[in-house]
């Protein structure tokens, strides 16, 4: 939902004016990234992929109780949950996604500058490129760990229906151990490097064109 947009591009006498109030509201993730990058030509940005071409600059809210677009409601709800009890927010229904690869983020569209706007926290794993493409893996590991205490003649479908319960209880187990082994919430310089997806917790984030470039860091290195 874009609850405001501002155009600076081609408005020269507001411009410098407007991105001066960009770098006090990003002011808290500029002086961060600015600590692992001294220098413009070190800088990295994160993107995200925009619906249409735009030489606009977006304020975005977030979305909230975000549904799956191809993970199952069960694993949606499950992730969500466990990632509230380990990291104390709803990374996957509330968290607004971010990536430092350029090529991955174009296949969501036009690429767009990302600032998070005042307080933000973020979540990232360096070895899961995509959550949903490990949902069979994840499947499988909780037939496993039940098969293992059955008796061999035993059929593991028939005692999941028959006790589904335990089905349950031994998903979320397999679900948190996963998510405890390959996701953090700290060392952003880890998630810049590798290039993968982060996600944000923040109320507000700016979109630029990827065509101001070097006048956000004209602004931010000032």
């Amino acid at each position: 939902m874009i609850t405001k947009y501002k155009s600076f591009w081609n408005n020269s006498r507001n411009l410098n004016e407007e991105l001066i109030d960009f770098t006090e509201a990003s002011a808290s993730y500029i002086d961060e990234i600015k600590s692992y990058f001294p220098t413009r030509e070190e800088f990295q940005f994160l993107y995200r992929g925009f619906e249409i071409p735009s030489d606009k600059t977006y304020i975005y809210k977030r979305q909230t109780n975000r549904l799956p677009l191809s993970t199952s409601e069960e694993y949606h709800n499950l992730f969500d949950e466990i990632f509230r009890q380990i990291f104390r927010w709803h990374v996957r229904s509330d968290g607004t996604f971010a990536i430092a690869n350029e090529y991955t983020a174009k296949r969501y569209g036009e690429l767009m500058l990302f600032f998070p706007i005042g307080d933000y926290r973020y979540v990232f794993s360096e070895t899961v490129s995509d959550l949903f493409s490990r949902c069979e893996y994840l499947t499988d590991e909780t037939y496993y760990a039940i098969e293992k205490t059955l008796k061999s003649d035993e059929d593991v479908m028939q005692f999941v229906n028959e006790n589904p319960d335990i089905w349950d209880d031994a998903q979320y187990s397999i679900v948190e151990d996963f998510i405890k082994k390959h996701y953090q919430d700290e060392d952003l310089m880890l998630g810049l490097d590798k290039g993968v997806e982060i996600v944000f917790d923040c109320d507000e984030y700016y979109l630029f064109p990827f065509s101001m470039k070097d006048t956000i860091l004209d602004i931010i290195y000032a």
